[in-house]
């Protein structure tokens, strides 16, 4: 499939002759845990790409990106996409058991990969899940809400002034950049400057996480990610399966609503890092998954799908 309607009003479409095998829900949608429609409705799939860039030498996109309120699709492209599961990425891992109902685009190419499931299963996702968790937990306190004010005054000030080092626009909310009338251009470019370099990435924070920051005190969305992972996480080394959908949805909700405590969300999460390295150490689990199963299915199916292309390229001739 070259092109495919996500909604009504939104088709997504690639170039050339790439084919669009895969896409279903993930993030808060596929987790149970979407809810109000102030969240973005997220979806993950991928493509082959035209078969001159597996036989020839034509450069093609790993990652195709599309943003269309209220959607976010990111497509992979299918050896990276494969590249992702061998190193345990939750994000695509969790493909493999994304239950129909959340699956928009299915194929005999998903399928198979599905059904194959088991080579890809390993200790080795144990780093990569936690990375993760370790990478949101970092983000649940790394900005406080004071800060974040104070950055966004300085920032709106700036764009109101016409001089933003990133010539940024936007529409200032004066209630904020207020406190800094009478400051010098020079003063207020210096502390934005130094509150950028003290908090890396805070000038990329998204209108609607700021919000939570700024409501919460801490971002109560990292909360949730951090500890869905390690629930995920936990799950898949009890049984091997990764469960999306999670039972403690109603939960994770409570935490992005800010009902849950920091000092609760940290005792958990500690309970949980406890909770997998037990079961780590104790795990029969392969400690990789089974490449040279992997490469055979990859061979497999690439051959298929460019005998396809090419057959379809010589009847377009006829």
């Amino acid at each position: 499939m070259k092109q495919l309607t996500i909604d009504s009003s939104y088709t997504i479409a690639l170039p050339g002759n790439a084919h669009i095998f895969w896409l279903m829900f993930r993030g808060s949608v596929a987790n149970g845990t979407y809810a109000d429609d102030s969240e973005d409705i997220d979806l993950i799939g991928a493509y082959i790409a035209p078969a001159n860039y597996y036989l020839g030498v034509a450069p093609y996109r790993e990652t195709f990106e599309f943003k269309h309120h209220p959607y976010d699709v990111v497509l992979y492209e299918f050896k990276h996409l494969i590249r992702l599961l061998l190193k345990g990425n939750p994000n695509v891992m969790s493909m493999l058991w994304t239950p129909k109902e959340f699956t928009k685009l299915s194929s005999p190419i998903s399928q198979t990969i599905v059904n194959n499931h088991a080579l890809f299963i390993g200790r080795h996702v144990c780093s990569a899940f936690t990375g993760y968790a370790h990478s949101q937990l970092r983000n649940m306190k790394k900005y406080s809400a004071d800060d974040l004010a104070r950055f966004i005054g300085l920032d709106e000030t700036l764009i109101r002034r016409k001089i933003h080092p990133a010539n940024a626009v936007g529409n200032p909310n004066m209630m904020l950049a207020a406190e800094y009338e009478g400051v010098s251009d020079e003063e207020l470019t210096k502390a934005w400057t130094e509150l950028g370099n003290r908090l890396p990435g805070i000038g990329r924070l998204g209108a609607k996480r700021k919000a939570l920051i700024l409501k919460y005190g801490w971002d109560v969305k990292a909360a949730a990610h951090t500890i869905r992972l390690l629930c995920m996480l936990r799950d898949y080394m009890k049984t091997s399966e990764i469960v999306p959908y999670r039972p403690e949805r109603d939960f994770l909700i409570k935490i992005k609503q800010g009902a849950v405590s920091v000092e609760d969300v940290m005792r958990m999460i500690g309970g949980l890092l406890a909770q997998i390295e037990e079961l780590r150490v104790a795990s029969k689990m392969r400690p990789d998954p089974e490449t040279d199963g992997v490469d055979r299915l990859v061979v497999e199916l690439l051959k298929k799908r460019v005998d396809e292309e090419l057959a379809e390229r010589a009847l377009a001739v006829v």
